[in-house]
């Protein structure tokens, strides 16, 4: 289970653990870093493929139709990357905590605290970059994908696990 470390785990791995979750830091402060016209030209893309696709599938619709559907679309495009950017970002932070030999009510604490403060300081970041706003809501959104993370991380490590145990079993079993 050299996947996931304990507390006995050495500087040189804990800081392995630490530069990938600090680089998902750095670049989510890059994306928050963008003006409003900057960060429609990444989403807005994303948006249109998807409402074409839908287009395609469903027939054309009518120019204001889609001109609300291609708003509301990039609404959700843009919520949707806060939800994956902080998932990814719980999920380094997540095991961090547990290569740092923090366990059960802690680990959990801990990740959310880290990666929901991180959120924080990002909206406020965002007050300060132009047509940018930092937002309560984007806050709640953004701790959906911090808590769905470290939700994933567990069931990862619990599957890692029972699949270990059940090997070790095996291997008992066949002697």
């Amino acid at each position: 289970m050299k996947l996931l470390m304990n507390e006995n785990t050495s500087k040189k791995q804990r800081l392995m653990a630490a530069v990938p979750m600090l680089l998902m830091m750095v670049l989510i402060f890059l994306f928050s870093a963008k003006t409003a016209t900057e960060s429609d030209g990444t989403s807005l893309p994303i948006a249109k493929g998807l409402l074409n696709t839908y287009q395609s599938l469903f027939g054309k619709m009518g120019k204001d139709s889609y001109d609300v559907s291609l708003r509301v679309a990039n609404v959700l495009t843009r919520k949707a990357a806060h939800v994956t950017e902080y998932g990814i970002l719980s999920i380094l932070v997540s095991y961090y905590i547990w290569v740092r030999g923090h366990r059960g009510k802690q680990f959990f604490f801990l990740t959310i605290l880290i990666s929901v403060g991180y959120a924080i300081t990002d909206e406020i970041h965002q007050l300060f970059v132009p047509g940018r706003a930092g937002r309560i809501t984007d806050v709640l959104i953004d701790s959906s994908g911090c808590i769905m993370g470290a939700l994933f991380f567990l069931l990862i490590y619990h599957l890692i696990k029972n699949r270990s145990l059940k090997k070790q079993l095996s291997r008992q079993l066949i002697k």
